[in-house]
């Protein structure tokens, strides 16, 4: 490697580490120069860019990664990333079960894909979450946690606590919700699998609680 060469490495590497991306992406271009078909640097280039928002950009940049030959999951995540940037929900979807498919055991890339399902359809989102755990994918449950931390998928966030998750954000939004339903025995059911310091008085007023009795109306 020439001197030239290294020196740009190295400042790849410092505006990275500095969050600097407009640097980081002069960078790169200038290496892309010398190895104008490297799927790695090209892959590295579209995360710069998707870190600036640019998402049409970083999305034209992937595809070229790919077309290089980039085999790693993280290439069609960011590409989900990228379309999902740019309201391309369905697209985004393919992008991330692509990146299942070729073995992502991250959860970002489950929690990417129910979120952006939630926004489309979300049952289809709960029957995803459904697959994916029978298919015991190893990020299943913390993907799928992640996504319905939002408050914005109560059905997802409903199965995970009959699932038996140990999310104790999740079972809080469900209890919430089951509270403002009026559900009081299923709110005191999931309480009971809550250690909180505001679980247990809470617990403590609903096995009090009693509703009282509706007045016989006179005629």
């Amino acid at each position: 490697m020439s001197p030239s060469l290294a020196t740009w490495n190295l400042l790849l590497r410092r505006a990275i580490d500095e969050h600097d991306w407009p640097l980081a992406e002069g960078a790169l271009r200038r290496l892309l120069l010398v190895e104008p078909s490297s799927a790695e640097q090209l892959d590295l280039l579209a995360y710069v860019l998707l870190m600036q928002g640019r998402f049409e950009d970083c999305e034209a940049t992937l595809e070229r990664a790919l077309a290089s030959g980039s085999r790693s999951f993280w290439t069609p995540h960011k590409l989900g990333d990228a379309r999902r940037g740019r309201h391309r929900f369905a697209s985004a979807i393919t992008a991330y079960e692509q990146a299942l498919a070729w073995g992502s055991d991250s959860p970002l890339t489950v929690r990417n894909l129910l979120e952006v399902m939630v926004a489309m359809d979300p049952t289809k989102a709960l029957i995803r979450a459904q697959q994916l755990a029978a298919d015991r994918h190893p990020a299943w449950q913390e993907g799928a946690c992640a996504a319905a931390a939002s408050g914005l998928a109560p059905l997802l966030a409903e199965w995970l606590c009959d699932s038996g998750a140990a999310d104790e954000a999740i079972r809080a939004l469900v209890c919430h919700r089951r509270l403002s339903r009026l559900d009081l025995e299923g709110a005191k059911q999931l309480l009971h699998n809550i250690e909180t310091p505001w679980s247990a008085p809470l617990r403590q007023r609903l096995d009090r609680f009693r509703f009282p009795d509706t007045p016989v109306q006179s005629h």
